[in-house]
């Protein structure tokens, strides 16, 4: 029930949800944005793994670099996610 593969599964299923409900806004800024950000999200899990995998070891310089990346965006996926939300509210579009 638990694992790996659930994981991934149920992450991957939610940004889809959340790409869904930004589609609704029928908005192409909006989808443009939270492509932007999933992509440097998974830019940075993707060189985690590859260092993993390799058995790589980045220098201070790249770990700190990818992992501000990845940590910035997934702080700016949830402000984006809540001025998504009250642009909805504000102009009674439906997210859900």
């Amino acid at each position: 029930m638990y694992g790996v593969a659930s994981t991934i599964n149920v992450a991957k299923y939610v940004h889809f949800i959340g790409l869904n409900r930004v589609q609704n806004l029928n908005h192409p800024k909006a989808i443009a944005l939270f492509t932007e950000h999933l992509l440097e999200l998974y830019h940075g899990l993707g060189m985690d793994i590859y260092w993993r995998d390799n058995h790589t070891c980045p220098s201070v310089k790249e770990y700190k670099e990818i992992a501000k990346k990845s940590k910035d965006m997934v702080r700016a996926m949830n402000i984006t996610f809540l001025i998504v939300c009250l642009v909805a509210i504000l102009l009674k579009v439906a997210l859900f």
